[in-house]
């Protein structure tokens, strides 16, 4: 109970201090509303814990230190899961907008309805008169004329988010990204527990949740990275117990990453090469190690399986995903760029200082008798190196990309890199500071002193480079669910929207038809809007700024209407999205004044 009061006064004085640097913040979950907006709250319930703790303990003096000494390290990495879940919910956009995300959430729609196939109706109302194209929205592909879709995505996180879309409603898919990054740190925590004892484990999550991009992909809109670095680091944190349900549970947990990011199922070869390898060095622990591979291998298999039948019945063969075939996806070109580029992202945004965790395997021994894996800790340390290798491997020849923030592909190699890097900084200040006390004394404090000088460096550093790149911004994402809420109050049951950008979250929140403007050919626009009209919708253009040049280069000299030379609709005030009505141009050039509503 005193360690409890200890963890609880903690965690609220972590939460006070989010509520001071983030001015406050609310959101919901399962229809019950949480907001914090004042930090005097939190702070009066971390002194009654904290006092409770030191009543319990009165007059004991060792049993204080005991108490900061067992829970201090877990409960700060604990209340580090609980600031970056806050952190997701404050700040995450939370909303199907653009591809991935309607792709992602449209897809646990259906997951949570119990089918794996998606239906459009509208190929089907207009076949042989439209392009079937034009009635696909972001995320999907035609499959035959009968109305067919499938998702260009995997199934893995639409799976997880099904789950809670039918344990708490729809909006419950937008807690997953959030509650599986607050899992990510713990599971680093543990990982470097593990290996090298409780301060490499509290470092290794300290920088995963101060990392610009985990930290960037937390709060943009929904996407698969943070969830798949998660499955990942609880793949290899549970894989270090000795025990065969956490081997058998540690290789469920590669199934969910390898149904989130099937590109990446040669990883599941890490762990249990580890195991094995452990196995053959020491005889005597052979038959455990094979027992407790096997057992492991069990549980990655429910996951290849699985993603082959989906695949195959999706896109006609295992090997084929909805990006495209493999030689379609993968080119030798971009393996340069590729090589050049995310080594530099990460060390930008990590600091150089992460080089070091390729020196762990070399160093690990100083740090791992604090450590629960022993004799394997070279090993495992070792196998790190080749999971994080392995993963920069599988985006060498992937399209080379020039946002910094791609770096995301990488995220899934981030907790163990992150570790290791701790690992190699806390093997060399003992190293240092047992040098000095061979001189002097006064080694003991360098050996705190300068890990803890340089992790913090590196936090401060990922915080600063985040703000910086706007990591905090994403809510202005939540401009999609705006849209599509005026769409749904303003314009009729019948409306039928030309958009792109929009044709995704169009859909999912105002349930209004809309059409790809982009896959409409130059010279059937307006054969495709009369078709539209005389099937009883009423077509509107909706378009992003950066959309209106497309869209008036694309129809210039083929119709009057790619002049967009009519007041709009509505226009959106902060983001100058407009809404035209197309049948609003005759009468606008006849004389007929127009009113443009502005919307919030």
């Amino acid at each position: 109970m005193r360690r409890r009061c200890l963890l609880i006064a903690g965690t609220a004085l972590l939460w006070a201090a989010v509520v001071v640097v983030s001015g406050g913040f609310a959101f919901t979950i399962g229809g019950m509303r949480v907001s914090s907006q004042s930090p005097l709250n939190p702070i009066l319930f971390a002194l009654v814990a904290g006092g409770a703790w030191m009543l319990a303990a009165r007059g004991r003096h060792e049993l204080l230190v005991a108490d900061l000494r067992s829970v201090a390290a877990p409960g700060l990495a604990a209340s580090l899961a609980v600031v970056v879940v806050t952190i997701g919910f404050t700040y995450g956009a939370l909303v199907a907008g653009g591809s991935d995300a309607y792709g992602y959430v449209s897809q646990a729609d259906a997951w949570a309805a119990g089918t794996f196939r998606f239906d459009e109706p509208l190929i089907r109302e207009f076949a042989g008169r439209v392009d079937r194209n034009v009635f696909v929205p972001l995320g999907y592909h035609p499959v035959g004329e009968a109305g067919t879709v499938v998702p260009m995505y995997p199934p893995g996180l639409p799976m997880v988010m099904s789950v809670f879309h039918r344990l708490g409603g729809r909006e419950a898919v937008f807690y997953v990204v959030p509650l599986l990054a607050g899992l990510a740190i713990l599971a680093t925590y543990v990982m470097g527990l593990r290996l090298g004892g409780k301060a490499i484990g509290l470092a290794g999550a300290a920088l995963l949740a101060t990392s610009p991009s985990f930290l960037f992909q937390l709060t943009a809109a929904p996407m698969s990275d943070v969830p798949v670095t998660a499955w990942w680091a609880l793949a290899l944190a549970l894989v270090l117990v000795d025990h065969l349900a956490a081997a058998l549970f540690s290789g469920l947990a590669v199934s969910l990453a390898i149904l989130t990011r099937p590109n990446l199922a040669p990883l599941a070869l890490i762990p249990v090469a580890a195991l094995i390898w452990e196995g053959l060095r020491d005889r005597a622990r052979l038959r455990r190690a094979v027992t407790r591979g096997a057992t492991y291998s069990a549980g990655v298999l429910p996951g290849c399986v699985l993603i082959g039948m989906l695949y195959a019945a999706w896109y006609g063969s295992p090997f084929k995903s909805g990006y495209g075939s493999l030689d379609s996806i993968y080119h030798w070109p971009n393996a340069w760029p590729n090589l050049a580029r995310y080594p530099a992202w990460t060390a930008e945004s990590q600091t150089p200082l992460v080089a070091l965790a390729f020196a762990a395997p070399m160093l690990v021994s100083r740090v791992s008798r604090a450590g629960r894996v022993g004799s394997q800790a070279t090993v495992i340390a070792m196998s790190w190196v080749g999971f994080i290798v392995l993963v920069l491997a599988s985006y060498l020849l992937y399209e080379a990309f020039n946002a910094w923030w791609f770096v995301r592909f990488m995220l899934p190699a981030f907790p163990p890199l992150l570790v290791l890097t701790s690992v190699s900084i806390v093997a060399l200040s003992q190293r240092l500071s047992l040098g000095r006390s061979a001189q002097r004394e006064g080694g003991a404090w360098l050996r705190v002193l300068i890990p803890s000088v340089l992790i913090a460096v590196m936090m401060w550093h990922g915080i600063v480079y985040a703000i910086d790149h706007d990591a905090f911004s994403a809510r202005s994402e939540r401009k999609y669910a705006a849209v599509a809420d005026y769409v749904s109050r303003r314009l009729p049951r019948n409306a039928a929207l030309l958009s792109m950008q929009h044709s995704g979250s169009i859909r999912y929140y105002s349930g209004r038809a809309t059409v790809r403007f982009d896959h409409i050919e130059p010279a059937q626009l307006e054969s495709t809007l009369a078709a539209l009209t005389a099937a009883g919708y009423r077509p509107y253009i909706l378009l992003e700024p950066w959309e209106v040049p497309q869209f008036r280069k694309r129809y210039t000299g083929l119709s009057p209407l790619s002049s967009l030379d009519w007041p709009p609709v509505a226009v959106m005030r902060n983001t100058d999205i407009r809404i035209y009505d197309p049948a609003d141009r005759p009468a606008f050039l006849a004389g007929r004044p127009l009113l443009t509503e502005t919307v919030p």
